[in-house]
């Protein structure tokens, strides 16, 4: 058997038209590179033109040309400005020096620190946190007067406190009004009223002093004997009331009971 031969699908002969494309392409190129070497040949004529000017002037000074200029040539100029401008205000701070603390703020803060210890130090202390005059303080208030700078002297800028005194008696619970009884001792309210004579060398008119404050506020072991005071009357009081209850049980067991009581007795139980 003979083998035939195989040929190629593709067809790969060159049309004989002619490709328009192309020759456009062929003839830019040669247009460019024309372009070129036009320029090339115009700088090299410069070039040698140059040249031959220097070369005819031997006998003149020839000056260097100047290179071309640094990026930092500007750059140092505005270093150098800035820098003398910095010493020139390091030498104005210098001369206007003044001391970092204000010490006249640091004098009235000490003084004012000062005045806050003979304060407190002078004051003496009734009972300790923990004691039960506390829960009584609440009954303490501090009321301002409706016109205080009409009755504050030209001299204190501060009023001072005064005690104002308290109607005696105790509140009926059952009339819820005021009744001939014991005051307790201590327990007072203040009242603000301008300091009348008062020199420099005193205490501010805005603390009282510590005898107002004795006789205001009671001590602990006054506060104590109140307390136990007010608990043996209760006791008392209890005890009356369960010899009331034992007096009227036995009135009513001593009690025969009539026909009438008997009468309505049986009538209840039989409805």
């Amino acid at each position: 058997m003979k083998v035939k031969k195989i040929t190629s699908v593709v067809n790969t002969v060159e049309s004989k038209r002619c490709d328009l494309n192309r020759k456009l392409r062929q003839n830019n190129l040669m247009t460019e590179i024309k372009k070129r070497e036009r320029n090339i040949s115009q700088q090299n004529q410069k070039m040698f033109q140059r040249l031959a000017s220097i070369v005819s002037r031997p006998n003149q000074i020839r000056f260097e040309g100047k290179g071309p200029n640094s990026l930092n040539f500007g750059r140092r100029k505005s270093e150098m400005r800035r820098i003398m401008k910095s010493n020139i205000d390091i030498l104005k701070n210098i001369k206007n020096a003044k001391p970092a603390l204000p010490i006249k703020d640091l004098q009235k803060r000490f003084l004012k620190n000062e005045k806050y210890k003979t304060i407190v130090s002078t004051y003496d202390e009734y009972g300790k946190k923990e004691d039960p005059v506390e829960r009584y303080m609440h009954q303490v208030y501090y009321d301002v007067s409706p016109s205080p700078r009409k009755k504050i002297d030209q001299g204190s800028s501060r009023a001072t406190f005064k005690p104002r005194t308290k109607r005696k008696g105790s509140i009926d619970a059952k009339k819820m009004r005021w009744t001939g009884a014991k005051e307790y001792p201590g327990v007072r309210s203040f009242q603000f009223s301008p300091s009348k004579e008062r020199s420099d060398t005193q205490r501010p008119s805005m603390f009282p002093s510590i005898s107002d404050l004795k006789e205001r506020f009671m001590s602990v072991d006054q506060f104590n004997s109140m307390i136990s005071n007010e608990m043996a009357d209760i006791r008392k009081i209890k005890k009356g009331k369960k010899k009331c209850l034992k007096s009227v049980q036995q009135v009513f067991q001593n009690h025969e009971p009539s026909t009438q009581d008997h009468i309505f007795s049986t009538s209840m139980n039989v409805v």
